[in-house]
């Protein structure tokens, strides 16, 4: 059984945000420009941790707020590697070897060590555990899930079960594509873990709030740390209405001299369908089917590669134009292509001519 926290939302300004991943400084600046007050509720739907470079500043910096705020955490799989940890799975090993950005790092590191120094998953549970119980005891009290009067707010999804409460953890914090699968409960399901573009195979690409009353669900996940797109997302219930912000890092900004609009091209390229068939090539874009999403693409010839006598996508692409007007200003996220760049405006992001700015 879950572990569940049941809370109100009645009468209240309601923030609700997931998968900071260590980002600390975009999480304070969402706060700012949401202007986040003590009289306001802040959820955390999971992972705090991993990822980025912050993990541990971020989770002190909660911890506080749990103090002085009204703030609900619940509990996300990258934060769970902490509780593999306590519970000295010999796994983490390969995970630490791969992933640079971990709490686990970062707490040994603030002590001048690294984990080669030990010899055991066990000698760095019980290290960690004698510098900073108070952020291990409070990870592993978080909830995994939230019951309000409208809403279940868990990680990554609820099972099919005649009590959602009896969902399993591996499910609770690390359901893959839930929005795809669906719940049968009368409440909204407000999710984040899977990252909003993975849904949008044939959509404009975007990693904005997903929010879907015909299916109750609600999707918050950016793609933050994750996606070289990624956003902070936060969503604002204020007297039945959902309100959405978003942060990123994005730096380059341009103004847009010349409007363009092109609708007949859409879609996205996710991992782990990167697979196509050529079709037809053009200057700047080549048609390519996706036999997994069983959609036609029109593809930047920059992100094409032949590879193990088949054609595949090099990593995550937009498929779709951006439309955009005189006088808007837009993120340039890639201008190292020919006759496009992939550019970013309202958490929408896409290919406009170079002639544009």
């Amino acid at each position: 059984m879950l572990h569940t926290q049941t809370i109100s939302l009645k009468n209240q300004r309601t923030h609700m945000v997931s998968d900071i991943h260590g980002n600390l400084k975009l999480f304070k600046k969402l706060l700012t420009n949401l202007q986040y007050s003590a009289s306001d509720t802040l959820i955390l739907n999971g992972d705090v941790c991993e990822k980025g470079q912050d993990s541990l500043g971020l989770i002190r910096y909660i911890m506080d707020l749990h103090h002085t705020h009204r703030v609900y955490t619940t509990l996300g799989n990258n934060d769970a590697i902490l509780l593999h940890l306590l519970k000295e799975n010999e796994q983490l090993i390969p995970y630490l070897e791969r992933q640079p950005y971990s709490l686990i790092h970062e707490m040994l590191r603030e002590q001048n060590r690294e984990w080669k120094q030990f010899s055991s998953i066990k000698e760095i549970a019980q290290f960690c555990l004698d510098h900073y119980q108070a952020e291990l005891e409070w990870i592993q009290q978080l909830p995994h899930a939230l019951e309000s009067e409208d809403f279940i707010i868990i990680h990554a999804g609820i099972e099919r079960t005649n009590d959602w409460r009896e969902t399993s953890l591996t499910n609770a914090y690390a359901f893959p594509s839930f929005y795809e699968h669906g719940h049968d409960e009368e409440k909204t399901v407000i999710v984040g873990h899977w990252p909003i573009s993975n849904y949008l195979s044939r959509e404009k690409s975007h990693m904005n709030p997903i929010i879907d009353f015909d299916r109750r669900i609600i999707c918050l996940d950016g793609g933050l740390q994750v996606k070289s797109i990624g956003q902070l997302n936060a969503l604002t219930l204020l007297d039945g209405l959902f309100e959405a912000t978003y942060v990123d890092e994005c730096k380059q900004i341009k103004e847009i001299v010349h409007s363009f609009s092109d609708e007949s091209k859409q879609g996205t390229i996710n991992w782990p369908n990167y697979l196509v068939e050529k079709q037809e090539k053009q200057e700047h874009f080549t048609l390519c089917y996706s036999a997994a999403n069983k959609t036609n693409y029109w593809i930047k010839n920059e992100y094409l590669t032949y590879q193990d006598e088949q054609w595949q996508c090099t990593t995550d692409v937009s498929a779709s134009f951006l439309t955009v007007k005189q006088g808007d200003h837009v993120s340039i996220l890639d201008d190292q292509c020919s006759g496009y760049d992939l550019a970013k405006k309202d958490g929408y992001y896409g290919w406009i001519p170079k002639s544009c700015t």
